[in-house]
């Protein structure tokens, strides 16, 4: 719906209920870098009073008042994996009660003019850029920018209000120890994926072949 304001909002009965997840691994660096390199000087000479609203990382909350969500809402920031790691606790938000859908959001943008010099560098020093964007596969990382929603959902809520979901999120698992300048621990990472299988096995009544 939209508001006297001509912002969309949501439905006021799905408000308290709808909860905010943002996940970026760069949220607010680039502001901070934009800001450092004038020493936080507001254009008139005095250090920006508003320096440490604009750094801190508070997607979340914007994206909340924006759509006027009033549910729980959480910043994400877990490197590459920060979008699964949302989208794995929406659902434990759902599977607890503490919401009835959560919109989960994720935007970066290492390429931009404040942090390509610096991400791409990094990224140089560990070996884990790729020098041609062109070549097939790319064998190292390249620089982009991007932002993705979802809506994450309890089926009968969705259809109850007409919605028609696109795909199902049958299982997460959470799992700490990798780096991203150490070597995986292979064996490691292959339980937890057998168990992730079995746990979906287990939601759909298949066999872990099956499910794989």
């Amino acid at each position: 719906v939209s508001d006297e304001r001509g912002r969309w909002r949501l439905p006021e009965p799905l408000r308290d209920r709808t909860g905010v997840l943002f996940s970026s691994v760069l949220a607010g660096h680039g502001r901070l870098v934009r800001l450092v390199r004038r020493d936080g000087d507001d254009g008139t000479g005095r250090f920006d009073r508003h320096f440490l609203p604009q750094i801190l990382a508070s997607g979340h909350g914007a994206l909340a008042r924006h759509i006027g969500a009033t549910g729980p809402a959480a910043q994400v920031t877990a490197g590459a994996a920060s979008m699964p790691v949302a989208l794995s606790i929406a659902r434990d938000w759902l599977v607890t009660g503490r919401c009835d859908r959560v919109v989960v959001v994720g935007a970066d943008d290492p390429s931009g003019d404040d942090l390509v010099e610096w991400i791409g560098a990094g990224l140089l020093a560990m070996g884990a850029a790729a020098v041609d964007s062109t070549a097939s596969p790319p064998g190292g990382w390249v620089l982009g920018m991007g932002a993705a929603g979802i809506v994450l959902e309890r089926q009968a809520g969705a259809l109850q209000r007409g919605a028609a979901p696109i795909a199902r999120l049958v299982a997460s698992r959470l799992s700490g120890g990798l780096e991203p300048d150490s070597p995986a621990d292979a064996s490691a990472l292959s339980a937890q994926v057998r168990g992730l299988l079995g746990d979906a096995g287990l939601v759909l009544g298949a066999g872990l072949e099956d499910v794989a």
